[in-house]
C-alpha cells in the first residue's frame, strides 16, 4: 500500500470516528478535518519524536454554516 492509499484509508477511518462521535455532518470541513487527522497518523507512524500533533494545522474555531 502506498502512502497516498494509506492516507485515504486513515482519513476514512478518522471520518467514521468523527461521525460516530457526533460531529455535525452538515460541516463542509469534515473531510478536511479527517485528512488533517490522517496526516497526523502518518507522522506518528513514522515515529517523528512521538509528536503527531505537528501535522495538525492550527486553525480558528469554525462555526458550521
Amino acid at each position: 500500500m502506498n502512502d497516498d492509499d494509506l492516507r485515504d484509508l486513515f482519513a476514512g477511518l478518522a471520518m467514521m470516528g468523527m461521525l460516530v462521535g457526533g460531529v455535525d455532518t452538515s460541516n463542509s470541513l469534515l473531510a478536511s478535518d479527517a485528512y488533517d487527522l490522517a496526516d497526523a497518523m502518518l507522522v506518528a507512524r513514522e515515529g517523528s519524536d512521538g509528536i503527531a500533533a505537528v501535522a495538525l494545522k492550527q486553525r480558528k474555531k469554525r462555526v458550521p454554516k
